[in-house]
Formats: structure tokens, sequence, C-alpha cells
């Protein structure tokens, strides 16, 4: 049995399709093969663990490069706690800039 070139494309075609665009993953409770957008598995209702949100490392990159002193970027990765943290830190320096400018302006 020979194997022609069309087989050997077909079957290269094959692997990178399923090693690349392929989104099923084993269960870790069941073995059995999910989405990995699911979840909960269909067969034995375990929480997929594997089904956490990507975020695209240029994307976070930049934001922290161009917004990193107002943390945008800890609001795309949604870090809640920096993000109130920040919050509380910009509003407090602003009111006292706004403070100290009135402070200025009454001097004048």
């Amino acid at each position: 049995m020979s194997v022609t070139t069309l087989q050997v494309i077909f079957l290269f075609g094959e692997f990178i399709l399923n090693k690349y665009f392929n989104d099923d993953i084993q269960c870790f409770s069941c073995k059995r093969l999910i989405k990995n957008y699911d979840e909960i598995c269909v067969a034995c209702g375990a929480k997929n663990r594997q089904n956490k949100q990507s975020y695209l490392v240029l994307i976070t990159f930049l934001l922290c490069l161009s917004f990193g002193y107002v943390g945008l970027h800890n609001l795309y990765l949604g870090n809640k706690i920096k993000i109130a943290f920040t919050f509380l830190l910009l509003s407090l320096f602003s009111f006292l800039l706004v403070v100290l400018l009135q402070k200025t302006n009454k001097t004048n």
C-alpha cells in the first residue's frame, strides 16, 4: 500500500486543523471530550476548570505601557481589588490637587 502525496497533504492538514483549531478538551472528572467553552461537562456535570478567559498579552502590555499610571490594564484583566485601590488613590489625589489649587488661588 503506497501513500500518495495527496494523502500526505490531507493528513498533514488534518493534523494542523486538529492541533490549532480544536476546541475539545478532556473533562477532569470523567475524561470524556467536552468543548472548551462549556461551563460544565454534559456527561458527569463537573465544572470545567479550564474555562478561563484568555487575555491577549499584547493588548495588556500596550494598555500597561500607555495607561499604566491609571491602572487601565487592571480593568482589562478584571483585577477588582486593584481597580478599587487605584480609583481610591486617584480620587484622593484629585481631591488634594483641587484643594491645593483653591488655596493658591485664594492667596493670589
